[in-house]
């Protein structure tokens, strides 16, 4: 019994798309050969690039329509492919939640859960700032630019979310003035 491969999105932008197909065994060169010329056949795609020594496959066009192409690919035995799964778009800002969280919870391990990364950025810009000021460096950028992203940190995280230790106003409200 054969096995239809599995095709992953690796990347996706508006009209263009990357997929890695995972499983197509011994025969990779002639299944990527197939399935290179059963695309291009049934699409008119701007662009069909086909990798077999990467498994990969790249198509560009305005018009690409994924449900279209998932549909083609399992009816044909060619591929499998969720539509549903997505990368995320910025994948630099995926990166970069997962670590912060992770320092995040270190932060609040250290702490004892008395403070967490918000709280500790909002007290060395302002202790950043009281230190320009002590020192007379009164240029706007340094001092007001601690002061203004503590003043953020404060309104969304503290001041919006209930009190410091994140209970909720005593008014039963979430900070949010309008209703």
């Amino acid at each position: 019994m054969i096995m239809t491969p599995q095709a992953i999105i690796k990347h996706r932008l508006a009209g263009r798309i990357r997929i890695r197909i995972t499983g197509p065994g011994r025969r990779k060169n002639e299944y990527f050969g197939t399935l290179e010329a059963r695309i291009r056949q049934e699409f008119n795609f701007q662009t069909v690039l086909i990798r077999p020594e990467t498994g990969s496959m790249v198509l560009a066009d305005p018009n690409l329509d994924l449900e279209t192409l998932a549909r083609f690919g399992q009816s044909q035995g060619l591929f499998l492919l969720e539509t549903g799964k997505s990368p995320s778009r910025n994948l630099v800002a995926g990166h970069s939640k997962r670590y912060i969280e992770k320092l995040n919870h270190g932060i609040r391990k250290i702490s004892r859960g008395r403070l967490d990364m918000s709280g500790s950025i909002f007290f060395l810009l302002i202790f950043h700032a009281m230190g320009e000021i002590i020192r007379g460096n009164l240029a706007l950028p340094s001092w007001f630019t601690a002061l203004w992203f503590a003043s953020t940190l404060y309104n969304r995280d503290l001041l919006n979310s209930g009190d410091a230790d994140g209970h909720p106003h005593a008014d039963g409200h979430d900070g949010d003035a309008a209703e």
